[in-house]
C-alpha cells in the first residue's frame, strides 16, 4: 500500500535539561504517539540536538533493528560492547565507553541485542548542534530486490511499483524544484527548534 500524509500534528517532545527535541513522525516516544498508521510496528524520531545535547532512547526490545541517519552536524554514540554501531557501511564495535563519532550523511545502526533491550545515547558534537531521523522496527525477514530508488522482494515487484509510481499510486506529488541551498534554507526557517525556541541547528 502506498499513500501521503496530509497535514497531521506531529507530536513533539521537548528536554530542555538535555537540550533536545523529538518530533514524533511514527510509532511512540516518551508518551507520545504519532497518528501516522503504518503496515508494522515501527519507530520514525526526527531528533533536533542543541549544542552538546544528549538524546537517550530507552527500551528498544532486542527483536528490533535500529539505525540513524545524521542529517546534519555530528553526534558520538555510547554502546556497550554488545551493542555495535556503524558508519559509512563498515561495522565498527563499541569498546567499552569509547564514543563512536558519526558525520553528517553517515548511517549509524546498531545490532540487536541478545541480553534484553537496549538503551541508546547519542550526543551531539561541537557547538552547531545535530538533526539526525532515527528509526526502529522488527526485521521483515524477507527477500530484497533494489532498482534506482525502488526496493520491494523480487524483480515482477520491482516493475510493478515502477508503474504504480507512474500512474501516481505512491501519494501526492511535491515540488522538489529547491536547490540544496534553498533547501537548506527552508529547513532551518521551519525547524521547531529555531522557529519555537530561537536555536541555531
Amino acid at each position: 500500500d502506498f499513500g501521503s500524509v496530509r497535514s497531521l500534528p506531529i507530536p513533539i517532545v521537548w528536554d530542555e535539561t538535555q537540550g533536545v527535541l523529538v518530533r514524533i513522525l511514527a510509532g511512540g516516544y516518551c508518551g507520545e504517539v504519532s497518528r501516522v498508521k503504518t503496515s508494522t510496528d515501527v519507530t520514525l524520531l526526527h531528533v533536533l540536538f542543541q549544542s552538546k545535547g544528549v538524546w537517550r532512547m530507552a527500551d528498544i526490545p532486542q527483536s528490533q533493528t535500529a539505525f540513524f541517519y545524521v542529517r546534519g552536524g555530528r553526534v558520538k554514540v555510547r554502546a556497550a560492547a554488545s551493542l555495535l554501531a556503524a558508519s559509512n557501511d563498515a561495522k565498527v564495535g563499541g569498546k567499552g565507553d569509547e564514543p563512536l563519532v558519526v558525520e553528517t550523511h553517515q548511517l549509524g545502526y546498531f545490532e540487536r541485542r541478545t541480553d534484553g533491550a537496549a538503551v541508546v545515547e547519542i550526543e551531539s558534537c561541537g557547538d552547531e548542534g545535530a538533526d539526525i531521523l532515527f528509526f526502529g522496527g522488527a526485521p521483515i525477514r524477507e527477500p530484497i530486490a533494489t532498482a534506482g530508488s525502488m526496493v520491494m522482494n523480487n524483480d515482477q515487484e520491482l516493475v510493478q511499483a515502477y508503474r504504480d509510481f507512474e500512474r501516481g499510486m505512491f501519494g501526492r506529488e511535491w515540488d522538489a524544484s529547491l536547490s540544496d541551498s534553498d533547501w537548506v534554507d527552508h529547513v532551518r526557517a521551519t525547524s521547531p527548534l529555531a522557529k519555537n525556541r530561537n536555536l541555531k541547528l
